[in-house]
């Protein structure tokens, strides 16, 4: 059971932009969103700290003598999520999704549609990239009468940052007019629009109490909405950069709604693009669009997780960073996306890997006296290779799991595994999307070059290990792994010059003997981990 405050992990939802994403619970709370991309401070972070994390819950609000049913699911082929409240006094749903769409609109006619304003990589880490969308948060009553309440307490740069409100908060005209709360941080700010929907023609609409209230542990006030509403009404709640401005009252409530209708077309329509046709179809379709949530659009790179320093054991210190591309992950991603028809994704990502990790040096410069790999374990969702690793020590971590860490220190190490992975999927990228080109050709066999000088080097390896580098016997498969598949391009294209593929065959020969006679412990019959540990 989780630890009091703190919800079990299986019980979040997922949703998000391409920029970034947040996690919804079973209960309505958003308690993880880093803005407004993915390696951008949170805003909200009560999934790492419950008291001071920050963050943005709708739920039903009935008497304490009954606890309503919660469910959670997303709508068919879509990362749009609903969570129903069920209840002897009624019904209530929640929706949530971020707006994005096919549409290539101008930005000043779209508001909070998929516009993607990311002009500037490597500019100014919290705005490069931010394209300025929003959440949109839908309430609705489908049966009975049922109480709402929401809470927005915000707690920007990490729970480091205070900030202030700025309303003109009038409760008797809720229904006819839109309320709109600003929250002011010196790095961020957040815009919350609340507007009221009356659907049944002829009826009052309802009415909210809104308040500000201050919490232990938080460095500024929080808003507090509470209403009743009856089948038929809804109330929406939008949040999002003050740099977004939403139409006028009397458009709002069409708008939006053509937003989650468009939304609702933009993930179908992706998902119906699915090439696959076996068993368990529905489960590969939602891994796919988790998949695609993961991808950050301007640049194509795709992050290991759209959070941080959440534990591998719970009290555990190895809590790290996930927010980054490992160029292993991603190679595996890329094999989901190039065999279920995903060609376009695959492309992203490649066009991203050759423009960052086979710049123009000669080869020369990439020697093991230098000192440098060839390329890092991982990059950010721009392409950046140096990462420094903190700890933020006034945060609790998830259920008392510390240290918390933002960043990663392990950029730059020795995991010589990454070049079979990345070649596997060139290889495969080059079978089933497009032929890979000259200038790539290029720095693909800078690559396999590489690989010879580095292939009796100890690593390491997938395991990540932060103690002394061993021959670890995966790299050295996967170092196999790459010099076979160069070899392969080679032979697909071979009117592509390749001056040492008679280098590559011998060596990739001569590597596949070493790991039987040192990795294979022919007494006992088994691959062992390492060269060190037979």
């Amino acid at each position: 059971m989780p630890a009091p405050g703190y919800k079990a992990i299986e019980d979040y939802g997922i949703i998000g932009d391409m920029h970034t994403a947040a996690l919804v619970s079973k209960e309505g709370s958003m308690d993880f969103l880093c803005w407004p991309v993915f390696d951008s401070p949170s805003v909200f972070c009560r999934l790492l700290d419950k008291d001071k994390g920050g963050h943005f819950s709708i739920h039903a609000n009935v008497p304490h003598d009954g606890i309503p049913l919660s469910k959670q699911r997303y709508l068919p082929y879509t990362n749009i999520l609903e969570t129903r409240w069920i209840h002897e006094q009624g019904v209530l749903s929640l929706t949530d999704f971020f707006p994005v769409s096919n549409h290539k609109s101008p930005q000043s006619d779209r508001h909070l549609s998929g516009y993607c304003a990311c002009t500037e990589p490597g500019g100014n880490r919290w705005k490069t990239g931010a394209k300025h969308s929003g959440i949109i948060r839908r309430v609705e009553c489908s049966r009975g009468t049922m109480g709402v309440k929401m809470e927005l307490f915000p707690a920007f740069n990490y729970a480091q940052d205070g900030h202030t409100i700025r309303c003109n908060l009038q409760p008797e005209e809720a229904g006819k007019h839109a309320q709109t709360v600003y929250f002011e941080s010196p790095q961020e700010r957040l815009q919350l629009d609340v507007w009221v929907d009356n659907k049944r023609e002829g009826e009052c609409p309802p009415k909210a109490v809104y308040r500000l209230e201050n919490r232990p542990g938080h460095l500024g006030q929080g808003l507090v909405v509470d209403t009743e509403i009856q089948e038929g009404q809804s109330m929406i709640f939008v949040l999002h950069s003050p740099e977004k401005a939403l139409p006028g009252p009397t458009q709002l409530a069409s708008y939006l709604s053509r937003l989650e209708s468009e939304t609702f077309q933009f993930w179908t329509d992706w998902s119906h693009k699915c090439t696959f046709r076996g068993h368990y179809r529905e489960t590969v379709e939602r891994s796919l669009l988790i998949l695609k949530l993961l991808t950050y659009k301007p640049t194509g790179a795709v992050i290991a997780a759209p959070t941080f320093s959440l534990p591998e054991n719970i009290g555990g210190t190895r809590n790290w960073d996930y927010r980054y591309s490992w160029v292993r992950d991603t190679s595996f991603t890329l094999y989901a996306f190039l065999k279920n028809g995903y060609d376009e994704e695959a492309e992203a990502y490649i066009t991203f890997i050759f423009d960052r990790v086979f710049p123009p040096l000669t080869q020369k410069e990439y020697t093991k006296e230098s000192h440098r790999p060839f390329l890092p374990i991982m990059f950010t969702i721009r392409g950046d290779s140096e990462i420094p690793e903190f700890e933020l020590n006034h945060m609790d971590g998830y259920r008392g799991s510390k240290p918390v860490r933002i960043g990663n220190a392990a950029a730059f190490h020795t995991q010589l595994d990454i070049y079979g992975e990345l070649m596997d999927s060139i290889y495969m990228y080059n079978n089933h999307a497009k032929p890979i080109q000259y200038d790539q050709w290029l720095g693909i066999r800078r690559m396999i070059n590489y690989v010879i000088q580095v292939r009796d080097e100890p690593d390491m390896s997938i395991w990540e290990v932060r103690g002394k580098p061993q021959h670890f016997l995966y790299s050295k498969m996967l170092l196999w792994v790459a010099l076979d598949r160069g070899v392969r391009l080679a032979d697909k294209h071979s009117t592509l010059p390749c001056p040492d593929k008679q280098q590559w065959i011998r060596v990739r020969d001569d590597l596949y003997d070493e790991i039987m006679e040192k990795g294979f412990n022919k007494e006992k019959g088994f691959f062992c981990q390492s060269y060190e540990n037979t």
